[in-house]
């Protein structure tokens, strides 16, 4: 049963949808690169479950991310769902390698049209050899040359969006390319944050010691999202043995993680069934949020409230 002392989180604002679990990629690191995702659950969303879930959540939804361990962009409907979404003043975000196909101008003139709020795009070099020591099967030069073709269509149509960050993300093999990789940035006309890469040690870059203030974030980041949330963990705090660097474990208070067949998961870090909490095609948003499994995780998580009985004890995230 439910203890008494139940953290009341309200329904979040914050919505992920993975649209496509398939990726042109294998990254070594990624649960869909290195194939913990089995061939048999990988799906496109359908446009009839995607109607579903976005009538579901459309009620508190401020924004919408549109993927997760996949691909976006293998989706053929991606731009559509991008218009419907931002047709309703929803902002939207999408995480991509850039890598599928290159994009003509028509392409990257309707991905600016949907109104799509803001692209990260995934490019760990300006060299194919630095590149694909992690993003394994990707295509260096179509990937920038699609961040470029994009920036060019937002300017060409007056758009002040898609806001376009380019991910760089620092390891080993790539760490004497960030110097270039900013120069190019500033030559594409894009901002470009360089992330830790969570990776074995020995893939791991040298620079989060010698260059620690790298890995800060674009200062501007922060503008497009001002204003947007005033809810989530409030006055509750986090327990203090969870890893810092980690945000997964703030999601259960602040985000919705959903699947391409519907099924609710608890964060970003999991990806196994065995972690599912509902689905939001046979369940409202409201008793998914609400139910034992995720109410029992916020008290796992909270600084007062520690509970055995949770999904959580078996993250690879949670302290022993």
């Amino acid at each position: 049963m439910l203890d008494e002392n139940v953290i009341d989180a309200p329904i979040p604002q914050y919505f992920n949808i993975e649209v496509s679990s398939h990726c042109n990629l294998k990254c070594p690191y990624c649960p869909t690169g290195r194939g913990d995702i089995p061939m048999a659950d990988r799906r496109y969303i359908s446009d009839a479950d995607f109607h579903v879930i976005f009538e579901n959540i459309r009620p508190y939804a401020e924004v919408i991310q549109l993927f997760n361990w996949g691909e976006p962009f293998m989706h053929k409907s991606l731009c559509s769902y991008l218009e419907r979404i931002s047709s309703h003043g929803i902002l939207t975000q999408i995480s991509s390698n850039l890598s599928v196909r290159r994009f003509d101008d028509r392409a990257a003139e309707r991905i600016v049209a949907s109104g799509l709020t803001s692209l990260f795009a995934s490019i760990d070099g300006i060299t194919q050899q630095a590149y694909e020591a992690y993003r394994v099967n990707g295509n260096v030069s179509v990937a920038l040359q699609n961040l470029e073709t994009v920036r060019r269509a937002r300017d060409r149509l007056g758009s002040s969006t898609p806001h376009l960050i380019w991910g760089f993300y620092v390891n080993r093999h790539n760490e004497h390319e960030v110097d270039a990789a900013r120069r190019k940035a500033d030559e594409i006309g894009v901002d470009i944050w360089f992330k830790e890469l969570s990776c074995p040690p020995e893939f791991q870059t040298t620079l989060l010691r010698s260059r620690p203030d790298l890995f800060a974030a674009p200062g501007n980041l922060g503008e497009l999202w001002r204003g947007r949330f005033n809810r989530g963990l409030g006055h509750f705090e986090l327990d203090p043995r969870l890893p810092r660097t980690c945000n997964v474990c703030r999601m259960p208070f602040e985000i919705m993680i959903i699947n391409t067949d519907g099924t609710v998961f608890p964060c970003t870090a999991v990806t196994g069934r065995q972690f599912a909490v509902g689905n939001l095609l046979t369940e409202s948003v409201e008793d998914v949020w609400h139910n034992r499994m995720v109410e029992n995780r916020r008290q796992l998580l909270h600084v007062e409230e520690r509970r055995e009985q949770s999904q959580c004890r078996r993250c690879p995230h949670f302290p022993t």
